[in-house]
């Protein structure tokens, strides 16, 4: 990623329950591609998550052009004042006896860019409302979250969250508790943390987050 990005903290993890809108509506928008380009341009909301191309413009009079999704690396949106990092990858899945990598890229939004660790969100896709302001789809109201460890290709889903303000459900907080088991079994630190809970909330993933995010050096 070409772009400078010290440090991103949207750790909230919030997105609304909301239906994506097909009307074509261009954003400002930096574009990072896996060749290490990059382009400033206009590019067409909504993205939905698993969508094959998206649509670019150059600029308001500029014709429409499409760009295959699986080229790009990150896609940084903007629009009144907001900004909202997005990234192409796939994702593993952590089974009862093993890890599962999914078998094709989608859009995660990234939520915290630390230089030891990096946290995603995935849900439906992005898309902008009347008044301007990026705005997450999340079906059902849910949403996956994802860590990513320096050296790691890809990130890992270690749980679910929910639209609106961090909530506990006791069953999700302990399946999000084994698989934070799970993914952290070579950091003796962490393990030892998430050992002494016996579940964890997205309050606590957040906090945990927060707390060991290192600033990207210069």
């Amino acid at each position: 990623m070409k772009f400078k990005l010290h440090l991103i903290l949207l750790l909230s993890f919030c997105f609304q329950f909301l239906s994506f809108d097909a009307s074509a509506k261009f954003v400002d928008a930096t574009i990072s591609f896996l060749d290490g380009k990059e382009i400033n341009c206009l590019i067409d909301l909504p993205i939905k998550a698993t969508q094959k191309k998206v649509s670019l413009k150059k600029d308001k009079k500029s014709s429409v052009k499409y760009e295959d999704c699986d080229n790009i690396d990150f896609i940084l949106l903007n629009s009144n004042d907001q900004t909202v990092l997005l990234k192409r990858t796939k994702v593993f899945t952590i089974k009862l006896k093993s890890t599962k990598l999914s078998k094709n890229k989608a859009w995660y939004r990234v939520d915290a860019y630390c230089e030891n660790i990096i946290s995603y969100v995935g849900i439906g896709g992005y898309d902008v409302n009347r008044n301007g302001d990026l705005v997450g789809i999340a079906y059902g109201g849910m949403g996956e979250v994802c860590l990513q460890r320096t050296g790691e290709k890809n990130p890992t889903e270690v749980g679910f969250v929910f639209a609106g303000s961090p909530i506990t459900q006791k069953n999700i907080d302990k399946d999000r508790h084994r698989k934070l088991v799970r993914y952290y079994q070579i950091d003796p630190e962490a393990l030892k943390y998430f050992e002494s809970m016996k579940r964890v909330s997205e309050d606590d993933l957040i906090k945990f987050v927060e707390r060991n995010c290192e600033e990207i050096k210069d």
